[in-house]
């Protein structure tokens, strides 16, 4: 089952942030078993400002947009990466492994986490304003590759 059955079918649910987390430990189990870093991802609906390699949140159903840590930001929780538009209003979102080529300026083992730039990320130590949302989204491989290690937003 894909990321996006898992949410539709959890959309009439209180938690929709318990759902993801358990999906994403079905995630992390199955890379741990398998001691590979493949890659899940889904086609979703998005507006037109949604970039490639930004940070993206359910925004409504079958739909994402760019995930925002600014305080009081109801845009959370990141759910994954755009590694593709194939049409201004759809985005190929992959929610776990490597993405390769699609940043600039990585440090290289530095974790990274959700910027409050819509859609961005942000090295770890970067100083935030307090309230601001906390959320790991990966760790840099390379200058131009991540790997996407998504934890919750707290």
């Amino acid at each position: 089952m894909g990321l996006l059955d898992y949410l539709k079918a959890a959309a009439g649910e209180a938690s929709l942030h318990t759902k993801l987390g358990q999906w994403r430990q079905k995630v992390s189990a199955a890379l741990d078993a398998s001691g590979s870093a493949g890659a899940a991802d889904d086609v979703w609906n998005c507006p037109a400002s949604v970039q490639v390699n930004g940070a993206v949140y359910v925004s409504g159903a079958d739909t994402v947009d760019q995930a925002d840590a600014t305080a009081g930001s109801t845009k959370v929780p990141v759910i994954g990466f755009v590694t593709s538009k194939p049409t201004p209003t759809t985005a190929v979102v992959q929610y776990s492994g490597v993405l390769p080529n699609v940043f600039v300026g990585l440090v290289p083992g530095t974790i990274y986490y959700l910027s409050e730039t819509p859609g961005g990320i942000m090295p770890a130590g970067t100083l935030v304003p307090p309230g601001t949302w906390n959320q790991q989204v990966g760790v840099a491989k390379s200058a131009t590759t991540l790997l996407a290690a998504i934890l919750e937003a707290v």
